[in-house]
Formats: C-alpha cells, sequence, structure tokens
C-alpha cells in the first residue's frame, strides 16, 4: 500500500519533468540592523527536477520619491534540502539606504515552473517587498514554511503566520501572482486561477485567521500567491508576498486522527477568547491510522513574547499527544487576536504529509475604547485596517436582535446594520459589503437600546 504514493508521484514528476523549469516560490523580506541599514533576504524553492538555482541573483532597489536606484548582485547560500522534491536557497544581501521613506525592492527570474496547471503559459517569476525605511522599522515576515504536499481528496490547511515584529497592524489575502519585466511595477500572470477544488469546499483564505484550506480534487502543480500589507496608523507602509506550490498526489495514506480539546470554552470551532491574566490550554491529540510517525510543532508571536506561551510534545506508541499553554498577563491584552499555529506532520515513504490547525484567541482587556463599556461587555473589531467586511466579536447578555451603526468621526451616521442576529454569551459575526471610502470610522453595536460597545475602524 505504501508504495502506492511513491510511484503516483514519480509517476507524476515523470509526466512533467519535460516541462519543469525550475522555480516553485518563494518571499523577500527586510530587517533593519541599525539605522538605514538593511539585511534583505530572499527565499526561493526550487523543483528537483527541474534546471539548476543561478549562484547569484539581482537584487533591485529603487527609492519611490525618485533619486536611487541601484542593483546587487547577491550570492546565494548553500541548499537546504526541503523534502517531497523541493529544495529552498536563500540569498541575503545587506544595504545602506540613502534616506527615510519608501522603497521597492525586488528579484525577477526568467523560469517559473512550467508544470503549473493553474496558470495557461507559466513564465517570468517576480518577488519584492515594498518597505517605509525609518531607524527601526522592518517589513512583516513569514513565520510558518509553506506545505507543499496535499493529497488528492484530502482537506489540506495551510497557514503563512504572517508577523510583524513592529507591532504594526497587517491585512493579508489571496491573489495573483507576479511577472517580472525589469521593473517595480509588475504584471498580474495572465489567466490566472485559483488551484481547483471540490466545489462544496472551495480554496478560500479565512480573513480573520489567515489560513488556507481546500479539498484538492485533481493531480498536478498549482501556484499560490499571499500578500501581505502592513499600516501604520491606518496608512499603508510596507507589503511582502509568498509565493508557493501545492504539489496534489493520488495517495492511500491514511491521514492522520485529531482530538482537539480545551478547558477554555470555544466560541466558534478554533476560537477562544479569555480575560487577561488567566490561562489559556489546549491539546492536540494525533493518532495515525497507518501507524507512521507523527510529529507537532507550534508557532505565533505567542512565543514571542516576554511571558511567551508554552508548547510540549510527546509520544508514546501511535499516539502523539502535545500541549499549548499559556498563562496571559495584562501585558498581553490588545485588539487583534493571537493566531497560533499547530503543525501536524507524518512521514509516509520517504515524503511527508502535513496540516496546520489555525488557533484564534483574544486575550480581552479590561479598560479602552474596544472594551467592557459600563454593562461589561468586551466588543472588538478586525481586521482592522480592513476593505470591505468586518469581524464583531462581543458578549451579549441576552438573546435578540442587535444594531451595527458606523459613524465618521463628525460623528455622522454613514451606514446602519439591522436585525443582526445576536445570542446570549459569546458572538462572532461578519459585516459585509462596507464600501466606505478610505478613512477612519467609529462601529456602534446597539442591542435591546443599549450600546454594548464601540471601536475604531480603519478603512484601507
Amino acid at each position: 500500500m505504501k508504495k502506492q504514493l511513491l510511484i503516483a508521484i514519480c509517476l507524476l514528476f515523470s509526466a512533467i519533468a519535460a516541462q519543469a523549469s525550475h522555480l516553485m516560490g518563494g518571499q523577500m523580506t527586510s530587517r533593519n540592523i541599525g539605522g538605514l541599514t538593511y539585511e534583505v533576504t530572499l527565499t526561493v524553492y526550487r523543483d528537483t527536477l527541474g534546471i539548476p538555482v543561478y549562484t547569484t541573483a539581482n537584487f533591485y532597489y529603487s527609492y519611490a520619491s525618485g533619486g536611487f536606484d541601484t542593483s546587487h548582485i547577491v550570492p546565494v547560500s548553500p541548499v537546504f534540502v526541503f523534502g517531497n522534491g523541493v529544495e529552498r536557497y536563500t540569498y541575503t544581501d545587506t544595504i545602506a539606504l540613502p534616506f527615510t521613506g519608501t522603497y521597492d525592492m525586488w528579484y525577477d527570474d526568467c523560469c517559473r515552473n512550467a508544470a503549473i496547471l493553474n496558470i495557461p503559459a507559466p513564465g517570468s517569476f517576480h518577488l519584492a517587498n515594498k518597505l517605509m525605511a525609518d531607524s527601526t522599522n522592518s517589513t512583516p515576515v513569514f513565520l510558518n514554511e509553506p506545505i507543499t504536499l496535499a493529497q488528492l481528496g484530502v482537506p489540506f490547511a495551510y497557514n503563512p503566520l504572517p508577523f510583524d515584529v513592529d507591532g504594526d497592524s497587517i491585512a493579508w489575502m489571496l491573489d495573483i501572482p507576479q511577472e517580472g519585466n525589469g521593473t517595480s511595477l509588475p504584471s498580474p500572470v495572465a489567466g490566472y486561477v485559483l488551484p481547483y477544488s471540490d466545489t462544496l469546499v472551495p480554496f478560500t483564505m479565512n480573513p480573520v485567521t489567515g489560513e488556507i484550506s481546500f479539498l484538492p480534487n485533481t493531480i498536478g502543480y498549482f501556484e499560490v500567491s499571499m500578500l501581505v500589507q502592513e499600516y501604520r496608523a491606518g496608512i499603508l507602509i510596507g507589503e511582502i508576498r509568498r509565493d508557493m506550490q501545492i504539489i496534489v498526489v493520488q495517495s492511500s495514506n491514511g491521514p492522520v486522527n485529531l482530538t482537539l480539546n480545551s478547558p477554555n470554552a470555544p466560541f466558534s470551532g478554533k476560537n477562544y477568547s479569555v480575560d487577561a491574566g488567566t490561562a489559556f490550554n489546549f491539546t492536540v491529540i494525533a493518532n495515525d491510522p497507518d501507524g507512521n510517525a507523527v510529529n507537532i510543532a507550534a508557532n505565533g508571536d505567542a512565543f514571542r513574547l516576554a511571558n511567551p506561551a508554552t508548547f510540549t510534545s510527546s509520544t508514546v506508541g501511535a499516539v502523539t499527544t502535545a500541549t499549548l499553554s499559556w498563562n496571559t498577563s495584562t501585558a498581553n491584552e490588545r485588539n487583534a487576536p493571537y493566531i497560533i499555529g499547530l503543525r501536524v506532520n507524518e512521514t509516509y515513504t520517504n515524503f511527508s504529509f502535513s496540516s496546520d490547525i489555525s488557533i484564534h484567541l483574544n486575550v480581552n482587556k479590561a479598560t479602552g475604547l474596544n472594551n467592557p463599556t459600563s454593562n461589561g461587555v468586551k466588543f472588538n473589531v478586525y481586521p482592522n485596517p480592513t476593505s470591505d467586511y468586518m469581524m464583531l466579536n462581543f458578549t451579549s447578555k441576552s438573546n435578540s436582535d442587535g444594531r451595527v451603526e458606523i459613524l465618521n468621526l463628525a460623528g455622522q451616521l454613514v451606514k446602519t446594520y439591522d436585525a443582526i442576529k445576536v445570542l446570549n454569551g459569546l458572538n462572532v459575526i461578519q459585516v459585509n459589503d462596507l464600501n466606505l471610502n478610505q478613512g477612519v470610522y467609529i462601529v456602534n453595536l446597539i442591542q435591546d437600546g443599549k450600546n454594548l460597545g464601540n471601536s475604531k475602524l480603519n478603512i484601507r
């Protein structure tokens, strides 16, 4: 049985080998290392059946206001064997920028993998980041590596876990991959469509957690592009992008059976809410039906704090148990949720299958605009900034319809949503089609004639 996966992948790879070029995806980020000096890192992923990567890469730098354009030839670091027929290469440059302000940094390559099914004519490849350079700011980064292998007919879940070390607001979305043209203004790939999926489980990115999910229904190579935008005080100051490929194969591998448990009351799926100063605990029990080795890892900004979350994992026989624990403090109070990613990985023959579990955790504030009013209701709005929708997270003491009011900063009512279904306890409500001009607004939630809470909302 286990030989079937290896045979299926070999047949797939053999069928496309004649077409394959090499580049499967990557990202480009910038890290401030003092003053206006930056470490710029390009990561690319290569199909091992394709042509070799170049030993150097050309990095291009351009000041958005003009007056500075340059390029550097950057050598490649040693190869990292990523697995599943994929290698990872890293190019790292250091540059002293002449001015504060916005810069475009980019890289072009001739040869996107020619085997991609959801791009009609795979060609050139473009990765970039946009940076607001000052004495401290860095671009966001991705905390999780790509997941490159998926099984036909088995649900796929992956979270890149975007993170900004400076604490700026970030928003993420699926986007169209970019073609290079030798400038900082690339072209969207013509004819691109999202990876093929079962019609009842379309390819989507969760707007709150950033988790990508779909139910693969076609064998082959598929390209995905994720755009992450960085905001400060409601102003767009940076962007990064990750391109990645998902290889869908047919396999007799039995997916890992998972049991998820937490003593903290969930309000929807893997969404949780705790008061600052209280503990959060979450347990995953994994049992592989084929008896394969299973390991579980954890990542997220909750592990990068002064009082970090902790994670342990142990295996007894065919059962792996992992425990996430976090004793939160008042310093952890914030409006935006913490997104914690757990990655379950199993080895099957010579290949690895992985799946992500995305935990959405609110650590509630005790005071402030987004938090309890005199009636004791906790109220959050996210993502923030946003464009065309928002999520409301709040508690209620009754079952009755509510009303959402949006006001401008002059106090004028600009939009109302009536008959919002509200239940006693914790609620998460999505409001679509905001259709608001760029700017800052106030969101009020009204129930039974009382204002349950209010929050500022930034529209980008």
